[in-house]
């Protein structure tokens, strides 16, 4: 099984929207500047204003940050090991064979159990019924082949034409 990654976001992080992400968070960062520039020693220069100008700088920020990959989340499922970036801004936690005691398959959520009696959770969601039955499927794959104790849900029910 070669290494495949799953998107856990609600959207994808298409190059086209990255990039589109990119251009509006620099057009936010450029209004932001903008307005500080003219706002300065003016009438215009309330709470309120200052308010809204630091708010457009961050969200132009966090624009920026989202289409460079740094909140993207995902999953990993190699033949080797399983790759988790659960939340924004954090290192992908990467869970060999011989970590995992357990997997836990339940509606909508993958726990995988560790052998220090620790639990990470994967949320799935109900945005993308096909990536959520791939993901299953691909984790229920990988611990036939590891042979990683199986709980809850059988994956191996999980296919293309899955509804629910």
């Amino acid at each position: 099984m070669a290494g495949i990654k799953y998107n856990i976001d609600l959207q994808d992080n298409t190059r086209m929207n990255r990039l589109l992400k990119t251009i509006l968070g620099i057009v936010c960062i450029i209004a932001a500047i903008w307005f500080v520039m003219n706002i300065k020693n003016t009438a215009a220069s309330t709470t309120t204003s200052w308010i809204a100008v630091v708010f457009l700088g961050l969200f132009g920020l966090w624009e920026i940050l989202s289409g460079a990959g740094f909140t993207e989340r995902y999953i990993i499922i190699d033949r080797n090991n399983i790759t988790i970036r659960r939340k924004p801004f954090t290192r992908p936690l990467i869970l060999s064979p011989s970590e995992i005691s357990n997997v836990e398959f339940r509606p909508l959520r993958i726990i995988f159990g560790l052998n220090t009696k620790r639990k990470i959770t994967i949320e799935l969601g109900t945005y993308n019924v096909e990536r959520t039955a791939s993901i299953l499927e691909a984790t229920g794959k990988f611990c036939k082949e590891n042979m990683i104790t199986v709980l809850g849900l059988n994956p191996e029910n999980y296919d293309e034409n899955h509804e629910g």
